[in-house]
């Protein structure tokens, strides 16, 4: 259908339908109890008709009861035949049986009644005889509920609507027939008309000048009129409407704060599936995983088709937006289908509706295609003088926000503006208020255009030795022929000096302008542009180096009509700062040898300016597990599990800190230092964004604050009382059989018992003095419940082939520490046995790492107090280090995918408990601290989230196996031979910045060479450790190079590969094809970056520079999920930033697409990666050339 209205001459006719009965309802599909599936009758009405400028006609007829359809047929402005279709049903709402043979008929002329009206309804039935049962409820009570009355097939349903039906109620209608049910219940909505404004245009121009001051003024009254006036508040705003087309934006249009009924209500037949029930066992359900795949739409169409019925080739339309040469239809667009829809759907007689001129404006501001520019005139045409355009210069994207206007007494606000210079469709919306809270709602739209509009192209930047066509599109939107002249000019921003020479800009020929003739080459072209078309032109300008920020400036003009605009260009140096680092992992005493092989290569590049080389060393990091002590000063719930974390955290934290004095006289030296900040704040210089830049401010300092609450931790007097405090609350939760529940006032539950019970066993064990009478209280409780869950398993039909949970795990493990508080009873001894037994045969079979460790543990000590020889520890911990993978750098791991929401597969504490396990039953010393190296080296890159992670890892860390803390020496670096350890009692020159002194604790230092002393043979490093333990350091180097000439560095544990692919749509679907050679104006580039990592990482930021002639296809930011990444994408004007909050070790390929804006020869930019964490994770792509056709 066409989308702007029809004014012309048309035919109108109705024709009537041949009723049939309902009782014959046919063989076929077609459902005959649908009058939109009946034949056609005879013309029963025919007249024809002529529309108004508007393409509106009005048109009535007298017709009879029954059912018709409505044709009109018409022709458009080419002549092509147009043709509408309506069904009609006509009622008498007097008769006593309905004249249309359906089924079942509900039907009101008014679901929106207000108080003071008489609400009717109509119900009827197309039987020779039958009845419906009417309910009508409000606030979950029958108003009325009555059968209709007997021998009649048609009956009116009323109901006075008065003040107290406000918000509407319910009309339920319900009639059986030949075991069929009709069920149907609407709503009849009695809106708040008392509590609306109006809001209406007292003075409102559509059609504005760029520049132009305006004065707009709104009425406002009460909808349900009076003659009294009251004050009200109105919020206003004028905006670009082109806007829309990226996201939606809308306003409350009423208050929704008043009371809208609803039912809950349903009427159904009781000839259903239902399920068999149980009390105990399952019923056995056969069940077999079939993989099921399928062809579908790409998500790309799908995500913007939801919401509207087709996507047109072609055409762009508002609301919906543009999408790869595909444009969705936006509200408009949806009304009218929807009423198309209903022309064959309608149960009930509609008017038809005008069709709405399709909005203009908003493919002007279109970027990307570039039409052919217009032939030269071939007579002489007098010039007009370009140096009198004023180009317009002020784009704001907003005209006006109003927060708070206020009526005067006769209920008129006005608005006194200046438009922006911007040619664009405006959208103005208000939002009025009183005190009364009566609200209304007022939406407009204005257009700023000119006879003649210049529109310029430009890019977001462009990059020092970028070739581009810089396009300017030139429209006529007069109702005559234009002849002009067009030009493009350049100046430098900084002194507004000409730098079009320096571009060596000229026009760019075609074929229908090859033999223009021009009066100034380089800035101007001729044009010849019929009535209401645009041509577009371009300019070849080549961007030397050093040119830095330019303006430009586009004006136009023809005989009686100009335009111009005016705007700036950043110009990013093709000298690029590039970070390279290389880690400097040490473990154990001894001497090892590093390449920087960039570096030592970097003679060889005549363009490369070094800028700072900088060397980092932590000497003793196992100190960072001190400064993860865990304090916890408040809970946000009140459950047991987060008050007993409190009591555990807390606990364990202050005995670890005060195993050994050297702690907190460290701690004191920290005070008021940088130790203390998160790594997230430290190193800013060696990162490629600014920590305020990304998502993860809030998590920097929370860290930092946690790190200074360590200081609270040797406070003696204030720890004692919060961990009496919260024993107090813990106690008083405690059910009478001993039982915690996971919040008050519920019942017990046996894994928060079971948690908390194992919890205090732990601290005993590790020795922090505390009193456990609490969870001996409840180990009767969980024995019981143990038999009974034994009790169950023994009705199963095998209950010997049973394989224990992790909770029956953890239950072993927790009950092992309180074998001498409290015996096994009989009654429940036998269950315990079972479950022992049970774990001996099967404990391969848990497949988890976490159950396996408690099963060794527990079954080793259950072993113990009996007095008994049991292999299967010893066996369990043989099989954990034959899975294991060691390695030199990170220690023993196990690659099992750890990560879950399972607590039983918590990467830390399943970490914590291998330490255990191995010092415990093993008595393997190697493995204890192979597996100390890991839960370190995870720390360097990650922050341990949870309090209890925390806690059992700096336990594992600090309290097994050798002391981490005792030694003081530095590790000895040298670069060439030049030694940057610092020097025992050399104090530090306060006016140089080159060399730090240690850090207490940690032994962290650092060493910056100046950029005039960084040479090449700087990349032979030799790092000496003296002592035992974990170290780590990394040597950064950053410098400027040509953005051509950098190559991929792939000298850290992350690796990173960009390719460009296009998007080609071929007979089988979209198809990525590899970029080979050259690529034109509107294709798709699918830019793919292939990421790889050895380890796991938090905080990953990844940078990825665009070329100047590009457009990020999505522009809106926001969280993403792509191939096992969740990442959050920020788009800005010279890249894509991607945050990644948690990178797991393996291999990843996502991708992402832009859209290419103009022609030329230009750099896409390299991709870097860097761990926020840990900046000598990093790494960098090169840059690919992109030739746009």
């Amino acid at each position: 259908m066409q989308r702007q209205a029809l004014a012309g001459e048309g035919n109108f006719r109705v024709r009537g339908r041949f009723g049939r009965p309902v009782e014959d309802t046919g063989a076929g599909e077609t459902d005959l109890s649908n009058p939109n599936n009946w034949p056609l009758g005879k013309v029963v009405a025919e007249q024809g008709f002529t529309s108004d400028t508007n393409g509106l006609a009005k048109l009535a007829f007298k017709l009879g009861a029954g059912v018709y359809r409505a044709l009109l047929e018409t022709q458009d402005r080419f002549g092509k035949k147009v043709t509408g279709k309506l069904p009609l049903q006509v009622l008498n709402p007097a008769d006593t049986r309905l004249a249309i043979k359906i089924p079942h008929l509900v039907a009101a002329p008014d679901w929106s009644p207000q108080p003071g009206q008489e609400f009717m309804a109509l119900w009827g039935t197309g039987y020779g005889a039958g009845r419906a049962f009417i309910e009508i409820e409000q606030r979950r009570q029958m108003l009325q509920r009555y059968w209709t009355k007997p021998g009649q097939t048609q009956q009116q349903i009323k109901l006075a609507i008065t003040e107290a039906l406000r918000g509407g109620f319910t009309l339920h209608v319900t009639q059986v027939r030949e075991n069929r049910g009709y069920l149907e219940s609407r709503h009849v909505s009695v809106p708040w008309k008392n509590k609306e404004l109006d809001v209406t245009w007292e003075h409102f121009t559509s059609k504005l000048q760029p520049a132009q001051k305006e004065t707009w003024s709104v009425a406002i009254a009460k909808a349900t009129g009076g003659a009294e006036k009251e004050m009200a508040e109105l919020v206003a705003t004028l905006y670009d409407e082109s806007l829309d087309a990226f996201e939606g934006h809308n306003w409350l249009q009423r208050f929704s704060v008043f009371r809208e009924d609803d039912s809950y209500a349903q009427t159904q037949f009781g000839n259903m599936a239902v399920a068999f029930q149980r009390i105990f066992g399952r019923w056995e359900k056969p069940f077999e995983s079939v993989g099921i795949t399928y062809r579908s739409f790409p998500r790309e169409l799908t995500e913007r088709a939801w919401g509207y019925h087709r996507i047109r080739r072609g055409e762009t339309y508002y609301g919906g937006g543009a999408y790869g040469g595909y444009s969705s239809l936006g509200p408009v667009a949806s009304d009218a289908l929807r009423e198309d829809r209903a022309m064959d759907k309608s149960p009930m007689g509609v008017t038809a509706l005008a069709a709405t001129p399709a909005p203009a404006g908003l493919s002007m501001n279109m970027a990307g295609a570039v039409a052919e520019p217009s032939a030269p005139p071939s007579r002489p045409v007098s010039r007009p003088d370009l140096n009198q355009v004023t180009a317009r210069k002020n784009l704001d994207e907003t005209a006006f926000f109003f927060p708070q206007l206020t009526s005067d007494s006769n209920g008129v606000v006005r608005m006194t503006f200046t438009m922006p210079e911007a040619l664009t469709k405006w959208r103005f919306m208000g939002f009025a208020h009183d005190q009364s809270l009566r609200s209304g709602y007022l939406e407009g739209h204005a257009v700023t255009a000119k006879d003649l509009m210049v529109q310029p192209n430009p890019p977001r930047f462009l990059r020092e030795g970028d070739v581009v066509e810089f396009t300017v599109k030139v429209s006529n939107q007069s109702d005559h022929e234009q002849t002009g002249t067009v030009r493009l000019t350049f100046n430098s921003a900084l002194d507004n000096e000409p730098a079009d020479a320096a571009l060596e800009e000229e026009p760019v020929p075609s074929a229908r302008n090859s033999s223009a003739k021009t009066k100034h080459p380089g800035t101007e072209q001729e044009f010849v542009i019929p009535a209401k078309q645009s041509r577009a032109f371009a300019w070849r300008i080549k961007v030397p180096d050093g040119m830095g920020l330019l303006s430009y400036k586009a004006v136009g003009a023809a005989t009686g009509v100009s335009d111009g605009e005016e705007g700036y260009v950043p110009v990013l140096s093709r000298r690029i700062l590039v970070t390279e680092s290389l880690p400097l992992p040490m473990r154990g005493a001894g001497s090892k040898k590093f390449e920087f092989t960039k570096l030592l290569k970097s003679g060889s590049s005549k363009t490369l300016q070094n800028e700072s080389l900088t060397v980092q060393m932590v000497s003793h990091p196992a100190w960072y597990a001190v400064l993860a002590l865990p304090y916890l000063m408040e809970f946000p719930h009140e459950c047991s599990e987060q008050v007993f974390n409190r009591f555990y955290a807390n606990a364990l934290a202050r005995n670890i800190a005060n195993s050994d004095p050297k702690i907190r006289r460290v701690f004191d030296q920290w005070k008021n230092t940088p130790a203390l900040d998160s790594p997230l704040e430290k190193n800013q210089d060696l990162k490629a964004v600014m920590l305020e830049e990304t998502p993860w401010v809030q998590q920097a300092q929370s860290e930092s604050q946690a790190r200074r609450n360590v200081g609270i931790l040797f406070d003696d007097n204030r720890l004692n009382y919060e961990l009496g405090a919260a024993l107090s609350k813990l106690t008083q939760m405690q059910l009478e059989d001993g039982a915690w529940p996971w919040f008050p006032g519920g019942r017990g539950n046996e894994y928060i018992t079971m948690y908390i019970v194992t919890g205090f066993g732990r601290l005993r064990h590790l020795g922090a003095d505390i009193d456990t009478a609490p969870a001996v209280r409840s180990l009767q409780w969980l024995d019981a419940q143990l038999n009974e869950e034994y009790r169950q398993i023994q009705k199963g039909l095998h209950p010997d082939d049973y394989v224990p949970s992790s909770t029956d795990a953890f239950y072993l493990y927790g009950r092992s520490f309180f074998l001498k508080d409290a015996a096994i009873a009989g009654p429940n001894k036998q269950a315990v046995e079972f479950f022992l037994k049970q774990a001996r045969k099967f404990w391969l079979q848990t497949g988890c790492r976490q159950t396996q460790g408690h099963l060794a543990i527990g079954l080793k000590r259950f072993a113990a107090f009996n007095g008994t020889t049991d292999s299967t520890p010893a066996a369990i911990m043989a099989s954990l280090k034959e899975r294991s993978v060691s390695n030199e750098e990170i220690g023993m791991f196990w690659r099992d995918t750890e990560l879950s929401w399972w607590w039983y597969r918590a990467p830390i504490e399943t970490q914590a408990l291998m330490i255990e396990a191995f010092d415990e039953v093993a008595g393997d010393a190697a493995s204890v601290e192979a597996c100390r190296v890991w839960l370190l080296k995870q720390k360097q890159t990650q922050d341990w989230k949870t309090t209890k992670a925390t806690a059992d890892a700096v336990y594992a860390l600090l309290l097994r196996g050798t002391d981490l803390l005792s030694s003081d020496a530095l590790v000895d670096v040298k670069l060439d031979g030049v030694d940057v350890t610092p020097v025992a009692g050399k104090m530090q020159n306060p006016k140089s910045e080159i060399r730090s002194q240690p850090e207490a604790g940690t032994g962290f230092y650092e060493y910056r060479f100046a950029p005039r002393d960084i040479k090449p043979r700087l990349g032979e490093i030799t790092v000496k450790k003296t002592d035992e333990g974990v170290a780590w350091g990394s040597v950064h180097w950053q410098y400027l190079e040509d953005m051509t000439k950098v190559t991929p560095y792939e000298g850290t544990p992350l690796k990173l590969k960009k390719s460009l692919y296009t998007k080609v749509n071929t007979a089988k679907g979209p198809v990525l094809e590899p970029l080979k050679s050259g690529v034109a104006v509107g294709d798709e580039l699918i830019v793919r970056i292939e990421l790889r990592v050895d380890r796991d990482l938090e905080y990953v930021h990844l940078k990825d520079q665009r070329g100047s002639g590009t457009e990020p296809v999505n522009v809106l930011s926001g969280y993403r999920y792509q191939d096992g990444l969740a990442y959050y994408e920020s788009t800005r004007d010279t890249a894509s930033h991607f945050f990644i909050d948690y990178l797991p070790k393996g291999v990843y390929v996502f991708e992402y697409s832009t859209r290419v804006q103009l022609r030329g020869e230009y750099q896409t930019g390299v991709a870097q990666i860097q761990c926020m964490y840990a900046p000598e994770f990093n790494s960098h792509s090169e840059s690919l050339p992109l030739l746009v056709r």
